[in-house]
């Protein structure tokens, strides 16, 4: 039978190769960072929708006025609190929880 010490280093070699490691490359995707994440998404898309319909510029600033007609049941919401910026058109927008911004960072396709 195997010693204690064999087994542990064998356990701990097979975590590292089936990558159940910790990888803190990648941001965490808890449901709230999803949730908050789709909710910056909707803004994304209403704020083009705005700029198509308004002809605005790349760098005018849309209010929550302005997108409140892509909102069926209000502007979104952040699931923990977080305060959401808008930004000018050629920015992203952005929630207050900064976990948040990256999860959200990290679901875009890069264009082509």
């Amino acid at each position: 039978m195997k010693s204690t010490a064999q087994l542990a280093a064998a356990c701990l070699l097979l975590f590292a190769f089936c990558g159940c490691s910790n990888n803190n490359d990648k941001p965490v995707a808890n449901a709230a960072a999803m949730g908050c994440a789709n909710s910056l998404s909707r803004i994304a898309h209403a704020k083009e929708s705005w700029a198509a319909r308004s002809g605005a510029s790349s760098n005018a600033v849309p209010t929550w006025d302005d997108l409140d007609s892509y909102f069926r049941h209000g502007p979104p919401k952040c699931p923990e609190g977080g305060t959401y910026t808008i930004g000018a058109l050629n920015e992203l927008p952005k929630c207050s929880v900064a976990g948040h911004n990256e999860y959200f960072l990290s679901t875009l396709k890069p264009g082509p």
